[in-house]
C-alpha cells in the first residue's frame, strides 16, 4: 500500500503477487520488489513496473520462512546491487552466491562475481552504501572445526583478501562511509563483537557475545545492545574516541531510532 503521509490517502500500487518486500531509491523515485525467486522494478506509485528484472531458484532454507534478497541502491539512484545466494546453502560441493548489479531503469541485469559465501551466512548486507566493496564469511578447513574467514573484495571478485580468520565468525554491517564494518567473533578467547575498517585489524567493542540489534547514527557513532545480566544494555559508541557510553537499561524493548537526531 502507499499511503500519502499529510492526506493519509491510501493506494494500492500493485496488483496481487506484483509486489514484494520493498526497497525505495534514495530520491525516491523507484522501487526494488524483492520475491523469494525474483526481483522487480518500478516507480514509487506502481507505473513503469519491469518483473523479473532477475530470477533465481528459491534458495532453500531448512525452515518455514522464506528468503528475500536484499537490493542496496546506489546513492544517485541509478542502479542497485544484490546478492543472491545458492538455491542449496547445504550442497556438496558448495555452491556460489551471485552479485548482480542492476539498472534502475530495469534494464539488463550485469553479472558482477561469484563469491564461496558460507550458507546461512547470507552476505545481506555484503555491499559497502558506495557499493565500492563487498564482505563475505567463507568456510575453511574441516566443517566441524567451524573456522571461517572475514573476505573484503571489490565487487568483481578482484583484490580479495582474508582479514580475518576466526572461529563462529560473523559479519554485521558497514558504516555509513564504507570505511569501517562491524563482526562478531562467537567462540573462543577473543570472542565479542568487533569494529574492523579496510586496511588495520579490527578493536574489539565489548567482550559480550549477545548482541541483538546495532545501528549507525553516522560516520563516527553506532547504537547497539548487548546482553548484561538479566537485562539489557542500550550504548552509545564512538569511533572517535572509542568511548562507549552505556544509554539505558531495561528488561526488554524494541530498538526505533531516528539518525538525524
Amino acid at each position: 500500500r502507499l499511503v500519502n503521509a499529510d492526506t493519509q490517502i491510501k493506494q494500492t500500487p500493485f496488483d496481487f503477487k506484483q509486489g514484494g518486500r520493498f526497497s525505495f531509491s534514495p530520491d525516491g523515485k523507484r522501487v526494488a520488489l524483492s520475491r523469494p525467486d525474483s526481483i522487480s522494478l518500478a516507480n514509487y506509485d506502481g507505473t513503469g513496473l519491469v518483473s523479473n528484472v532477475i530470477t533465481f531458484p528459491q534458495v532453500i532454507t531448512y525452515s518455514e520462512y522464506q528468503y528475500h534478497p536484499v537490493p542496496i541502491w546506489a546513492a544517485d539512484s541509478a542502479s542497485l546491487r544484490v546478492a543472491v545466494p545458492p538455491e542449496d546453502p547445504m550442497a556438496e560441493p558448495a555452491q556460489l552466491t551471485n552479485l548482480w548489479s542492476i539498472p534502475a531503469s530495469g534494464s539488463s541485469p550485469v553479472l558482477l562475481s561469484k563469491i564461496p559465501a558460507i550458507g546461512f551466512a547470507w552476505p545481506k548486507n555484503a555491499f559497502s552504501p558506495d557499493l565500492n566493496q563487498v564482505a563475505y564469511i567463507k568456510q575453511v578447513g574441516e566443517p566441524a572445526e567451524n573456522l571461517r574467514e572475514l573476505h573484503i573484495a571489490k565487487p568483481d571478485g578482484s583484490g580479495d583478501r582474508v582479514f580475518l580468520q576466526a572461529v563462529s565468525l560473523e559479519f554485521y554491517n558497514w558504516s555509513p562511509d564504507s570505511l569501517h564494518f562491524t563482526y562478531r567473533i562467537v567462540n573462543g578467547t577473543s570472542a565479542g563483537f568487533y569494529l574492523g575498517n579496510s586496511e588495520n585489524d579490527g578493536a574489539q567493542i565489548t567482550s559480550s557475545i549477545e548482541i541483538i540489534w546495532m545501528g549507525w547514527l553516522d560516520e563516527n557513532r553506532y547504537l547497539y545492545t548487548q546482553k548484561a545480566g538479566d537485562f539489557w544494555e542500550l550504548r552509545l559508541g564512538n569511533i572517535v574516541s572509542g568511548i562507549y557510553d552505556l544509554v539505558d537499561k531495561f528488561s526488554t524493548a524494541t530498538i526505533v531510532y531516528d539518525s538525524s537526531k
